[in-house]
């Protein structure tokens, strides 16, 4: 019979403990267990499985190699801010089939148009401005790259549509950057947090 193969060590601080850092700086986690315990190592939060972190160059390279079929993309947490048909959950053929609908667009050939359109796009916003008015400059950005992104990668042309579609995405975002929105999604599921609020909306 083989030897188990030996696992990686496992950070020290309880799974509550290691999802409040989480949730207050998304790094923190792997900061300490690489102090810790270098590269490799397994994180336990709250409501998840076991994660194992990898931070080596060679060792990432060769996650990202692996196909559809011999890594599968799952995390429950997720389901929350994506819903269960995103493309991140769908593995083997699936993985493979929604890859080649979504690739096109991504070409790059198609990059110098996506750029032209966002600058065209943050002219007439900043010409629109007036003396005096404040904004916030991420708020500002979001709302140009999420006004390209519905125009060259979803096709939706009508000023009207994409500025509703627009500000849902923004109101969207907002909610599910709430610290408490993450801590419900991580501790209690990610599929159970997005019904809850789609029966509150």
């Amino acid at each position: 019979m083989a030897p188990r193969p030996k696992l990686p060590p496992r950070a020290r601080k309880n799974a509550l403990r290691q999802l409040l850092l989480l949730i207050e700086c998304p790094y923190k986690p792997m900061w300490e267990g690489y102090a810790e315990h270098g590269p490799l190592f397994r994180v336990k939060l709250l409501g998840q499985p076991e994660w194992t972190i990898a931070g080596d160059p060679e060792l990432v390279r060769l996650l990202f190699k692996m196909s559809a079929d011999e890594a599968h993309g799952d995390s429950n947490a997720l389901r929350a801010f994506l819903g269960p048909e995103t493309i991140l959950f769908k593995n083997g053929e699936d993985h493979r089939r929604a890859r080649r609908v979504l690739t096109p667009p991504f070409k790059h050939q198609r990059l110098g148009v996506y750029a032209g359109t966002m600058i065209e796009k943050m002219d007439r916003r900043l010409e629109a401005l007036r003396p005096g008015e404040r904004v916030t400059v991420q708020s500002l950005v979001v709302d140009v790259s999420l006004a390209t992104i519905m125009e060259c990668i979803f096709g939706v042309v009508d000023e009207a549509r994409s500025r509703r579609l627009t500000r849902l995405f923004s109101e969207w975002m907002h909610t599910v950057q709430h610290p408490a929105f993450l801590f419900a999604s991580m501790a209690l599921g990610g599929e159970p947090v997005r019904v809850a609020v789609r029966a509150l909306a």
